[in-house]
């Protein structure tokens, strides 16, 4: 099984590669974010394994890059202006086949997000999640099944856990937010989407996962640009926003 880090933030940035360093216990970095530290240059290759990938250029496989999920034999690419195309390169970056399944059908997806796509190579399947719960789809298109979830569940960020599970970040409205427990973490089947284990954390309260824009009247939510899933190594960091008993 796969470890599991929890990590009580109200902001973290994390670059992954290959390459880095391994950080044990006793070699956590601490940074003071009220300090004014000198500027200085860092080249990306010598601090990860760094490997390029040119795209198929062709006709067929012309796209505008967004990247939804990379594997070892396959990377999933799409458009910005969310038409629902899918492109599939091989590892490559040679182009195999690109489709469509956008729309309010039973078998469709209604949109495309980085964090709502998850391409799990082992069993050739692709995961997308939408209002409606989470398509399954072969490397071709086709769709094979949809798994379920309750009404009051959302999900904002999902990823491949294991051969037969997601690990998923998700919020639940029956719960109220003064309550003294919170669930925001779940490992589902790949399956049904049955919950299979509930991280539940006990906390004093709940931080506002939101910044309020005065001048724009408007909310901005931090869950929203910062994934609270992160894949570390071979292990998981979990972030999330309250306050722990």
């Amino acid at each position: 099984m796969k470890k599991i880090f929890l990590l009580i933030i109200s902001l973290i940035v994390i670059t992954e590669g290959r390459g880095q360093r391994q950080v044990g216990n006793d070699e956590n970095i601490t940074i003071d974010v009220r300090k004014n530290y000198p500027k200085k240059e860092l080249i990306l290759q010598d601090l990860l394994d760094v490997e390029y990938i040119a795209l198929d250029s062709s006709d067929e496989f012309v796209c505008q890059g967004i990247v939804l999920d990379i594997g070892k034999k396959f990377i999933l690419v799409s458009n910005s202006i969310n038409d629902g195309d899918v492109f599939v390169f091989d590892g490559k970056g040679k182009g195999l086949r690109k489709f469509n399944r956008k729309g309010q059908g039973s078998e469709e997806y209604t949109s495309l997000s980085v964090s709502d796509v998850v391409l799990d190579e082992d069993n050739e399947e692709i995961f997308m999640y939408d209002r409606r719960g989470i398509g399954v789809y072969d490397l071709y298109g086709k769709f094979l099944r949809r798994l379920t979830k309750r009404d009051s569940v959302s999900y904002s960020s999902m990823h491949n856990f294991d051969r037969e599970h997601l690990i998923v970040r998700y919020r639940d409205r029956r719960y109220d937010l003064t309550s003294t427990e919170s669930r925001p973490f779940s490992i589902i089947s790949k399956k049904d989407g049955s919950i299979v284990n509930e991280i539940r954390i006990p906390f004093k309260k709940q931080i506002k996962e939101y910044i309020e824009l005065k001048e724009t009247k408007s909310v901005l939510f931090l869950h929203s640009i910062f994934q609270s899933v992160f894949p570390f190594h071979e292990s998981w960091i979990l972030s999330i926003c309250y306050e722990i008993k």
